[in-house]
């Protein structure tokens, strides 16, 4: 899914694909489009013919070269607008889980629940950024096995919705898409036919989709359906090259036989892009107000696409939340009735629920919805099973409803997973983030993040400015998402801060003979997952930076992991006290025991304001308690130890005054259960 600010493109997206400096292959030159597709189709059959032969071979030895009668099937019957399961009516309600926001420990629990709800599938995102973190180099395995969590719903006796992308949007990080395209080419022409972006694609789906082939439900898996991008209607490109690129490809790895489709907003300025070639399955999302009055939230699908069922891929149980705003939910009694009238509105629907469990973005992998937009760690999103598994009192409303409408009595429910106090764990001051900062990369002008293959996390701006001694005015053309101002000696052990810049804009600083250099640390705070703007997203200093009107040049970049640095080696000032090192930047870490098995528990930071929280080298997420609604980070097991455990914080803006005042009063707790400011 995507922001409720995405609207229609209409003729504007039309005309902006015209124009000869967007794309290179244009919509109304037939002989180019031709031409497009014909390269398109020898890279396919080049690059998939061994690939072909030997899915063909696995499908042969996994049927033991015996041809079954009464094979799989599942289709769409176009007279009577149902889908055909073993060529019997079909229709199902499923919830979308996403393997890569839950431990893999506990996929196995997420999947009992969603079982045990009712539900007759689960829908899930394959993002491709996840999977390529650098091109060429594919992961599949670990937190990642995509396969194995497919055939953990199967053995859960539940089907599987599977959306590929390219694009998957998902409040996830640059929308799924791998920020690594930008490094050569920072206007790359994302979502399009645009070589630069789909020949890469193409390169992905080569990877992806022979793992699922012998997954599809006509060969013995729990796939029904396949999805291709997502919400592209909401999108200003409009480019039906692309997705029958999309389709053709998928068509060729995947056969005939499974259902391809996309997923839009349900008004028809949506749906003429978004399934624009027409080969593809339309659906369309809405929430409580288009289920509470479906005849109107289907009509513009049944003109679209008359004789078809009637799909709801995104029926939202709750909402996403960025740092700064109220916690977004939706009331679980309304939510199932509005379930209900979207089931008995016809034989014809089927629904999604999303989310059926939202779960976490870990790490560095939420996305951003502007500039200053930024998602949370949690993507609890007011699903019926919660953040960490449990049980919600909308799940018990939703699981009687499903098991009234399906005429069936629930099973036993599945139970939560324990979790744990753990106290107080203080923290002392460690190290800070340019304290001896090894060499870097050199270069005349500063470069971008992605230009230096760091996708995310931050990254060193430094650079001498000679004799340069009192005050003078810092300019910056461009710095992403934002940047701490330090003036530092050579060796990086003693630094001046000097303010905040983020996007265009200046800061007076001032220098001195003791402190020469000019450092900027730079945090890309998630990439944009939605809209045009998602093109030149780029993180870093972008761009000249002036002192004094002249530009500085010969800059030295290096990016910085702050659960790798070096300790303090404190040296004694003139007064005798410690050399004071500045807020910003400073990474603090503490220790604690745990004698027994561990158990899941949530973080609340005490002194810090906004900066990342790290668990025995697992980057647990960003926080930001002041700014709400997420105050707590949720710490699974399975970053835990049996012993000594390690936690390292980063703090990128300033320390509260309680714990600036006395040290002891900086410390993270561990407690049992979620933390919300609101």
């Amino acid at each position: 899914m995507c922001s409720s600010k995405v609207i229609g493109t209409g003729k504007q997206g039309f005309a902006g694909y015209e124009e000869a400096e967007i794309y290179s292959v244009q919509l109304h030159d037939r002989r180019t489009t031709a031409h497009l597709r014909q390269i398109c189709n020898v890279f396919f059959m080049i690059l998939f013919f061994v690939g072909a032969l030997i899915a063909t071979a696995f499908l042969f030895l996994n049927f033991n070269m015996s041809f079954v009668s009464h094979s799989p099937t599942f289709s769409i019957d176009n007279v009577t607008g149902v889908f055909l399961k073993d060529g019997k009516p079909f229709r199902y309600i499923s919830g979308s889980l996403h393997y890569f926001r839950i431990p893999r420990i506990y996929w196995e629990d997420r999947l009992m629940k969603a079982k045990a709800a009712g539900l007759d599938a689960i829908q899930i995102y394959i993002p491709w950024n996840y999977h390529e973190p650098s091109p060429g180099k594919f992961v599949f395995d670990g937190d990642r096995d995509v396969v194995e969590f497919i055939e953990l719903a199967q053995k859960n006796e539940l089907l599987v919705l599977a959306r590929v992308g390219p694009y998957i949007c998902s409040e996830w990080d640059f929308g799924g898409i791998p920020a690594w395209l930008l490094s050569k080419d920072p206007n790359v022409k994302l979502r399009s036919s645009y070589a630069g972006f789909v020949l890469p694609a193409i390169r992905w789906f080569s990877q992806l989709l022979p793992k699922l082939q012998p997954l599809l439900y006509q060969n013995g898996g729990p796939i029904i359906m396949v999805q291709l991008e997502n919400e592209y209607g909401s999108y200003y490109a409009c480019d039906r090259d692309y997705l029958s690129a999309l389709y053709d490809f998928s068509r060729f790895v995947l056969g005939n036989d499974i259902i391809l489709y996309t997923t839009d907003g349900n008004s028809v300025a949506f749906l003429k892009c978004g399934s624009s070639d027409r080969r593809l399955f339309a659906t369309v999302d809405f929430g409580i107000a288009g289920a509470q009055k479906p005849e109107v939230a289907f009509k513009d699908l049944e003109k679209f696409q008359p004789h078809h069922p009637l799909v709801n891929s995104e029926f939202y149980s709750g909402w996403f939340d960025d740092w700064g705003t109220k916690r977004h939910l939706v009331n679980a009694t309304e939510f199932a009735e509005a379930a209900v009238s979207l089931w008995n509105y016809s034989d014809r629907v089927s629904f999604n629920i999303y989310m059926f469990h939202g779960g976490t973005n870990f790490g560095y992998w939420n996305g951003a919805n502007s500039a200053t937009d930024f998602i949370i760690t949690s993507y609890d999103y007011d699903a019926p099973v919660s953040e960490s598994g449990d049980i919600t009192n909308k799940y018990l409303i939703l699981r009687d409803v499903i098991h009234q409408l399906k005429h069936l009595d629930p099973p036993p429910l599945p139970p939560n997973i324990s979790k744990a106090s753990y106290g107080d764990v203080a923290v002392q001051f460690h190290s800070h983030l340019l304290y001896d900062l090894p060499v870097g990369v050199s270069s005349l002008r500063p470069l971008y993040m992605e230009a230096l293959k760091q996708y995310q996390g931050f990254m060193a701006y430094t650079v001498h400015v000679g004799g340069k001694e009192g005050p003078g005015n810092v300019t910056f053309a461009r710095v992403k998402d934002i940047g701490l101002v330090f003036t530092t000696d050579f060796f990086f052990e003693t630094f001046v801060f000097h303010g905040f810049v983020s996007g265009a804009g200046s800061l007076n600083v001032t220098f001195s003979e003791d402190l020469p250099v000019l450092a900027i640390v730079t945090e890309c705070r998630g990439h944009l997952n939605f809209g045009r703007e998602m093109i030149g997203d780029i993180k870093g200093i972008n761009g000249s930076v002036l002192l004094d009107g002249e530009e500085l040049l010969n800059w030295v970049m290096k990016d910085v992991d702050f659960r790798s640095l070096n300790p303090i080696r404190f040296k004694q000032s003139n007064g005798g006290g410690s050399i004071d090192f500045p807020e910003p930047g400073r990474v603090y870490k503490g220790h604690f025991q745990i004698p027994s098995t561990p158990l899941d528990t949530f973080a609340v930071m005490n002194g810090f304001t906004r900066g990342v929280l790290s668990v025995n080298g697992y980057v647990v997420g960003r926080f930001y308690p002041s700014a709400g609604p997420q105050v707590s980070l949720y710490v699974p097991a399975s970053m835990l130890l049996t012993g000594e455990n390690v936690v390292t914080v980063l703090e990128f803006d300033h320390l509260t005054p309680s714990c600036r005042e006395n040290s002891t009063q900086c410390f993270v707790t561990f407690r049992d259960s979620m933390v919300w400011l609101n």
